[in-house]
């Protein structure tokens, strides 16, 4: 038995000494067994070291000894739940010890007795805190980009000043990634306030009677009122925490609502008024989003200045063409920095994107696209195993087979890439063909079983390139199997899973 495992008393009656050895010495992750009255019987190291204990000190405990009331009630209603059903139950949930709140993804599988009868509870847990964050970073990062783009076309589209300061605001605030955003201007009165002149947002009764200054005083200590006196952006990561926040912290509690960005915006070279962002997440203000909120702010402010310039209509329209290039390219940057996060977690991968996209755009101009059409492949192929930012590094690094399970969820990155990018206004549909790159014309193919007039041209070529590069390049678990063995590999399939034009380009490019 696993020493660092602890003993499993007889009298659990479970699986038996031998099958329990077995299962407890092929997972390396916080192993515990449970009752059916969620009663803990043994656990292993990882867990048990969690709580500065050592297994055999874990037996006849339960959740409530261990965690947060909310939280002990929620695992034991899971447990209930593979009890009665008999069914396996995969989730992510909270997992907090000492304070400290992470995130596991949890297996919980019935235990059953040599005559079939459920037991007790089996249950995994693997730390998912670093890629959970790692998600949610590439998510505000996105919902700024989404803000960057709707806001830039409000400049666009918005017939007055009025509708564009109100139109910017709501692009913030239209998925509800940002719970209030309102925009404000300086006053000249003896207080020096702020008057607030457009809000959205599920919170946006909490800028209703807001007493914000830009002189100095109490009420020009928060991040707004620093932002204007300062010239700079100010954050304030968590209101609970701040002496500064402390005129505004109960309104701003009871609104749910936990930090927040200001960016000064500048008229004619001063400092005229305030965007304020609010999240109910602290330190929810990554520098990336604050980065693409920062550009929001200048090109409102250019379309503000135009808009109050009667000579300015040529020159704004420049502009706003402009700025819906410099959007694209916002959008095509996000995913050349994804596609290097990407290769940072998996080296041995490192160059593989870059590589199917340099070569899917050489097959798609051997047929003849144009350079708008290869630009979406190009970018699509950078991007195309973005999905894998779910999977553990253990498991895409791993040097030998993958098991069943381990496979099924490689087959799911190219979902939750689609699911990533499904919601960033591309010129191309990026997304779609990132989800479609391992469809094949006989249906065979994952994660939907597509065929043939189902599966994007685009798709067609990325999954060519992606075959040839895989089978051409090194892998954790093999030794590269070679242009020859890959060139053949494409000619065998070509008309059963490959489209017959794409590989004729194909061979013709290497």
């Amino acid at each position: 038995m696993n020493p660092n495992f602890g003993t499993i008393p007889e009298q659990a009656g479970l699986l038996g000494e031998e099958s329990c050895r077995y299962v407890i010495d092929q997972i390396s992750h916080k192993i515990l067994l449970k009752n059916l009255k969620s009663e803990f019987i043994s656990c292993n190291g990882s867990f048990a070291n969690d709580f500065g204990l050592r297994p055999e000190h874990v037996a006849a405990k339960t959740d409530f000894d261990f965690f947060p009331v909310e939280l002990a009630r929620r695992y034991r209603a899971d447990d209930r739940r593979v009890i009665e059903s008999g069914e396996r139950l995969e989730l992510e949930e909270p997992y907090t010890v000492d304070g400290r709140t992470g995130w596991v993804s949890t297996s919980k599988s019935p235990m059953r007795s040599s005559s079939g009868e459920i037991v007790g509870v089996l249950v995994v847990l693997l730390d998912i805190t670093d890629q959970k964050e790692a998600r949610e970073s590439l998510s505000r990062h996105n919902w700024a980009l989404k803000a960057l783009s709707d806001g830039n076309r409000a400049l666009v589209y918005s017939e007055s000043e009025a509708r564009l300061i109100a139109a910017v605001c709501e692009a913030i605030t239209a998925e509800n990634c940002y719970q209030l955003a309102w925009i404000g201007w300086k006053e000249k009165d003896e207080e020096k306030s702020v008057s607030i002149v457009a809000s959205a947002g599920c919170a946006g009764s909490y800028a209703e009677g807001l007493k914000i200054s830009w002189g100095n005083n109490a009420f020009s200590r928060g991040p707004s009122g620093m932002a204007m006196r300062t010239d700079a952006i100010f954050m304030e990561n968590d209101f609970e925490r701040s002496e500064a926040f402390q005129p505004w912290r109960e309104k701003a509690m009871a609104f749910g609502l936990r930090s927040s960005a200001s960016l000064p915006i500048r008229i004619n070279g001063e400092v005229a008024g305030v965007l304020s962002v609010y999240s109910r997440i602290p330190s929810a203000f990554t520098e990336s989003a604050t980065k693409l909120f920062q550009e929001l702010v200048s090109n409102l402010s250019y379309g503000i200045e135009s808009r109050r310039t009667k000579d300015a209509y040529h020159r704004a329209l420049q502009e706003q063409i402009s700025l819906a290039n410099r959007a694209e390219r916002a959008l095509e940057d996000s995913l050349l920095a994804i596609a290097a996060t990407l290769e940072q977690r998996d080296p041995y991968t490192a160059g593989h994107e870059k590589n199917v996209a340099e070569l899917a755009v050489s097959i798609g101009r051997q047929m003849g696209w144009d350079e708008r059409r290869l630009q979406g492949l190009y970018l699509a192929g950078i991007v195309h195993d973005l999905g894998k930012i779910h999977i553990p590094v253990e498991i895409l690094t791993k040097p030998g087979r993958l098991t069943p399970a381990e496979y099924a969820l490689i087959k799911t990155h190219p979902e939750v890439g689609y699911n990533i990018l499904k919601n960033i206004q591309y010129p191309w549909p990026i997304a779609e063909m990132v989800r479609q790159h391992h469809e094949y014309l006989d249906g065979s193919g994952y994660p939907h079983g597509l065929k043939e007039g189902h599966i994007l041209d685009e798709a067609r070529i990325l999954t060519v390139a992606d075959i040839y590069e895989s089978m051409s390049s090194p892998r954790p678990y093999r030794a590269a199997l070679g242009r020859d063995s890959a060139i053949g590999e494409i000619r065998r399939l070509q008309g059963i899973r490959l489209d017959p034009a794409v590989v004729k380009a194909f061979l013709e490019v290497v």
